[in-house]
């Protein structure tokens, strides 16, 4: 029956270090008690999110390990440092935003197939698979970096994460004072509940994605060329 949640604690109870006995803090029980709240508010909905609605983020995407880059030793050349502002809510890149990225603060890096996730203001929803471009990438700190634990899966991952109802959750776990200073907690999304959609078409999101990318290609080609012309002496 669809309407039934199930989920097993991993994390509960406690440890024993030496002759004592270290309960965990972290313990599972509060995040299924919120995914089961969530499961109550979103999981009838089968039309969007299947018949089972009881999944973590945790358990397709996992946080990348990665080192922080200072400001002042990125080189132009060398890096494509991705901001927050560089990605629009359709996932797409603006390559000649990001070429011009002087970064004032600390970056991260990241690289070609991993997923981006604003966490910054999630009521203006930025997500990006980065493309496979010609640069090492950075990226601002408020992005969270993941990789999907099933490669194969990655382009349906990447299509579920736009889907309004898991938004409204990112949205419902985020603290601020306005709604433009909100945040969301990196830790918190990782435990929110996520379906991969059943009606989407991978072979269709491949397809879309590759001609992006081609598009990023011939974009960079166009930014170079016009970068050359303006070089040229006219006198």
């Amino acid at each position: 029956y669809s309407g039934i949640f199930s989920k097993k604690a991993q994390r509960i109870g406690f440890k024993k270090v030496g002759n004592k006995k270290v309960y965990i803090s972290d313990n599972d029980l509060k995040i299924i008690v919120d995914q089961f709240k969530n499961f109550l508010k979103f999981g009838n909905d089968k039309s969007t999110l299947g018949n089972n609605y009881s999944q973590f983020v945790r358990e397709y995407l996992k946080k990348k390990k990665t080192i922080n880059i200072k400001h002042d030793q990125l080189s132009q050349n060398k890096y494509l440092n991705i901001s927050i502002l560089d990605v629009d809510n359709t996932g797409l890149l603006n390559i000649n935003s990001a070429l011009k990225n002087s970064p004032v603060t600390d970056t991260q890096t990241c690289g070609k197939g991993d997923i981006l996730i604003s966490c910054i203001n999630p009521f203006k929803w930025r997500v990006l698979l980065v493309p496979d471009l010609p640069f090492l990438y950075t990226c601002s700190k408020e992005f969270l970096v993941l990789e999907a634990i099933k490669k194969s899966e990655i382009y349906k991952i990447y299509a579920s994460l736009f889907n309004n109802q898991f938004k409204q959750q990112a949205i419902e776990i985020s603290k601020g004072t306005s709604s433009s200073r909100q945040r969301i907690d990196k830790n918190s999304f990782m435990e929110l509940t996520f379906q991969l959609l059943d009606d989407v078409d991978e072979g269709q999101i491949k397809k879309l994605l590759d001609k992006r990318n081609k598009f990023y290609l011939e974009r960079l080609k166009e930014i170079k060329f016009f970068k050359k012309l303006s070089c040229i002496d006219l006198h």
